[in-house]
């Protein structure tokens, strides 16, 4: 549905998720980053934060061999 008309404080569409309401809103479509203007997609997230994960566990499992 088209939101009302408002006076438009930033240059872009995008607004930042101030109350609860519009940050449900927002992450329906994709968590905002009001930094740096983009919208993230959750499975990108999810998937990067699995691959660092597994990247330091493997990077300290290779350290432990390391020491021994």
């Amino acid at each position: 549905q088209p939101l009302k008309p408002k006076k438009p404080l930033t240059p872009t569409n995008h607004q930042a998720p101030t109350n609860p309401v519009n940050f449900g809103k927002s992450a329906s479509k994709g968590i905002h980053l009001p930094m740096t203007n983009t919208t993230v997609n959750p499975f990108y997230m999810i998937a990067g934060l699995i691959i660092l994960i597994v990247a330091i566990s493997f990077g300290i499992t290779k350290n432990k061999k390391r020491k021994n």
